[in-house]
């Protein structure tokens, strides 16, 4: 007898895994064709049968399973139900041990979507398609794990599922995902500059998520190092932003953990110091950028991190070499602070410098100093993307 994993249970196997049974835990699953739940194990006894020693590593509270009708539910202090009644779609489950199968991750998403609001679904869909993901045990709260999903199969997997109560949330979030985000922060970052105006974003073009740029020679000598990867990259201005903040950030090459809560200013980074790649306030310029304030204001600079910190001296000097590298090679890549982004008002600022950047004029449309509406929609979407974590735990 069968179990299918999924609900909570599968996102702990997802997001755990490789952090808890090492990196080789994902590449033993494979996708398999699964045509029916028909005869899966739902009772606790059942479910007790199957091979789960590896959940106990990784999962604590009821296990959750797939099944079709609600007949088979009934009340268990070890097995949570979901049900899926409709046909299952083509790849929608992945082989996890002996007799044990996953919801894949973006089959996983469709069938959550009527458990979570679309602003967390959004981020869920956006880890699945990303390196990273939220953790309360790993160190700066994210342990990092291969790219487990990519948006078209989310499209694709949009299309099934007609009579699912949460199908409309699904197709809405799979139409905004982006892939290969490193973190929770960039992820919310990101879209919260391409999300429509009408929902409170700024409706810019999506950027690149940790683009690969390759060093040249002179740079490779300089940096000590092949190649370097940008946040946030526009390709057709190789305009780029870098955040740098509080929590661990995951690459293709690595988790590279920033050990600090925000940058320095005695560190010489902010502020124009010796240390500041490009000798001006963060997000700033010498060249005049215009990052005004709420109503396309004149204030000429994006204002400086209202949280100082520690900053290594170490990750101070290959930040230096690496924006001077960006920039040797051409591109305006910058740096983020949280104290920027932290509240609707701040980041109102760093998305007219990136429009200003993208050549889009946002204009007065954006404005939220007088219109009460718009504001309740910046904080509704900021709050839902860049400010919550861990909402999956509440499943």
């Amino acid at each position: 007898m069968d179990v299918f994993l999924c609900g909570r249970t599968a996102l702990d196997v997802y997001f755990l895994g490789g952090e808890v049974l090492g990196p080789d835990f994902y590449s033993r699953m494979r996708r398999v064709e699964v045509r029916s739940l028909e005869g899966c194990a739902h009772t606790a006894r059942q479910v007790a049968g199957c091979e789960l020693g590896f959940l106990r590593l990784l999962h604590t509270g009821k296990v959750d399973v797939l099944v079709p009708s609600r007949r088979m539910c009934h009340r268990s202090t070890m097995v949570r139900h979901h049900v899926w009644s409709s046909e299952l779609p083509a790849g929608a489950f992945l082989w996890c041990a002996p007799s044990v199968y996953i919801a894949s991750p973006e089959f996983l998403a469709l069938t959550l979507a009527d458990e979570m609001d679309r602003y967390s679904l959004l981020q869920l869909c956006m880890q699945l398609c990303g390196t990273y993901a939220n953790s309360l045990t790993a160190p700066h709260g994210m342990a990092k794990h291969p790219k487990l999903s990519n948006r078209d199969r989310m499209r694709t997997m949009a299309e099934y599922g007609a009579h699912h109560p949460g199908r409309n949330n699904f197709i809405w979030a799979a139409r905004h995902v982006m892939e290969g985000a490193a973190s929770h922060t960039e992820a919310g970052v990101a879209l919260l500059h391409t999300m429509p105006w009408q929902v409170g974003g700024f409706a810019l073009r999506a950027f690149v998520l940790n683009r690969r740029v390759d060093y040249d020679e002179p740079n490779r000598q300089a940096t000590g190092a092949d190649r370097c990867y940008v946040d946030l990259f526009d390709e057709p201005t190789g305009f780029g932003w870098e955040y740098q903040g509080e929590e661990g950030h995951s690459d293709v090459d690595g988790a590279v953990p920033y050990d600090t809560v925000n940058r320095a200013r005695a560190a010489g980074l902010w502020g124009g110091g010796a240390g500041d790649p490009r000798g001006g306030k963060v997000g700033g310029s010498s060249d005049g950028d215009r990052g005004g304030a709420q109503g396309g204001g004149s204030s000429s600079q994006i204002s400086e991190p209202k949280i100082l910190m520690s900053y290594g001296a170490d990750q101070l000097e290959n930040d230096t070499r690496k924006f001077a590298a960006l920039r040797d090679l051409g591109y305006d890549v910058r740096p983020l602070v949280w104290g920027q982004i932290a509240t609707v008002g701040e980041f109102d600022r760093v998305a007219r410098v990136t429009a200003e950047r993208l050549g889009v004029d946002i204009g007065a449309r954006h404005a939220f100093s007088e219109d009460p509406e718009m504001l309740r929609r910046r904080v509704k979407l900021h709050r839902g993307l860049l400010l919550r974590r861990f909402y999956w735990e509440r499943l």
